[in-house]
């Protein structure tokens, strides 16, 4: 059977919202550790300064690039395009870790 959840687990169940947020700690970890064992305690550092908030921001983010502040707005639900200037980071272009 399939499941039709936006997010499933290995074992095909719906992912909650705290297996979600745990297996995030895990990569985070996991990468944060990788970055100290090859000599890069800032890059560690950063990487354990993130948040899974800081996705949605990052989203926010790249529909600007994309498509625009009024598509970002609509994309992250704001009510005023000044709260998404807020909420993005706008200028703020870096290159991926890996």
């Amino acid at each position: 059977m399939r499941n039709l959840a936006l997010i499933i687990s290995k074992g095909g169940y719906a992912l909650t919202t705290s297996g979600l947020d745990n297996g995030f700690e895990r990569a985070r970890i996991k990468a944060a550790a990788a970055a100290d064992q090859r000599g890069q305690a800032d890059l560690a550092a950063r990487i354990r300064g993130f948040q899974f908030r800081d996705l949605r921001a990052k989203a926010g983010t790249e529909k600007v690039d994309s498509d625009g502040l009024v598509e970002a707005k609509r994309q992250l639900g704001h009510s005023s395009v000044k709260m998404t200037e807020h909420y993005v980071r706008l200028g703020q272009i870096v290159t991926p870790t890996k």
